[in-house]
């Protein structure tokens, strides 16, 4: 008869421990059942003070109707830039027409991808293969953009990189550049011409023969070099009909025979000796 009344004694201990639990858990869901409710209340007493807080962006069933809306805003297009002003006031700009629409990242990322131009269309094309495009955001597309044009400045000083990896100088800019100069009456003086360096068989006591056809393979002497770099030569009129002249070295030929002419002088004869002379114009009307 003792050990029934230890195993009776056994199983209602045990009975108790499942009651407490099971009253336990019960007192558990209720607490968690009120805390709940207590925040699904205060969520709603929220909207209803502010019903726009936490509104989603209401999304159209039809894109094509978002896209016309887009158009009317009349974005501008992006074809690309190396200035990173340009693609920075670009983004700036369809954000503010984001803000406006109130449209959800997808609907953004297919809007802005009309607005890709030859260049900036290329590079989307190869960049869309290494994202996905439904979980791509507004935001990452800023962030590829970004990466491409607008992380371009100028280099600094002693640096000549340009943005496509080649060389380029940067030009600067100063007010002054704008400030008009007063242009000069003055005429600007004329360089004054070097001598040409003579062939070494012309030196002035050599006799030359010429080559053009009026004065053909006459010896004529070589006196000096004008500043004009042309040779003044001569030779006996009377024998050989050649007068005191101007040559180019490129058309004579010069001779081993050699004449003395330390007695001549050749001082007077330069390129104003042959300059034509100015004729005075006679009046009208005097005879």
């Amino acid at each position: 008869m003792p050990p029934k009344r230890k195993a009776m004694g056994a199983q209602e201990g045990g009975n108790n421990v499942v009651g407490n639990l099971t009253n336990l858990i019960q007192e558990q869901t209720r607490m968690h059942g009120e805390q709940i409710q207590q925040l699904l209340d205060m969520q709603q007493r929220t909207q209803e003070q502010n019903p726009q807080a936490h509104a989603p962006p209401v999304r159209p069933d039809n894109p094509h109707a978002v896209y016309e809306k887009f158009r009317k805003m009349e974005p501008s297009n992006f074809y690309g830039s190396s200035d990173p002003i340009v693609a920075e006031e670009w983004v700036k700009s369809l954000d503010i027409i984001f803000d406006y629409m109130r449209i959800d990242d997808a609907d953004k990322v297919l809007c802005v991808i009309f607005s890709l131009k030859k260049e900036a269309r290329i590079w989307w094309e190869g960049a869309k293969l290494d994202v996905d495009m439904e979980t791509l955001t507004w935001d990452k597309f800023k962030g590829d953009h970004s990466k491409k044009w607008r992380q371009t400045s100028p280099p600094q000083e002693g640096n000549n990189l340009h943005s496509d990896g080649g060389d380029a100088s940067w030009p600067k800019f100063y007010p002054v550049d704008d400030v008009k100069k007063a242009l000069s009456n003055k005429p600007k003086p004329k360089p004054k011409l070097k001598p040409t360096k003579i062939k070494a068989s012309i030196t002035p006591i050599t006799v030359l023969i010429i080559l053009p056809e009026r004065c053909k393979d006459k010896r004529v002497f070589f006196l000096k070099q004008l500043t004009s770099r042309l040779l003044l030569v001569t030779s006996p009129y009377k024998i050989n009909g050649v007068p005191l002249r101007r040559v180019n070295q490129t058309y004579v030929i010069g001779t081993s025979t050699k004449v003395d002419i330390s007695g001549v002088n050749i001082e007077k004869f330069d390129n104003k000796y042959f300059a034509k002379q100015v004729e005075k114009k006679k009046k009208k009307g005097i005879l």
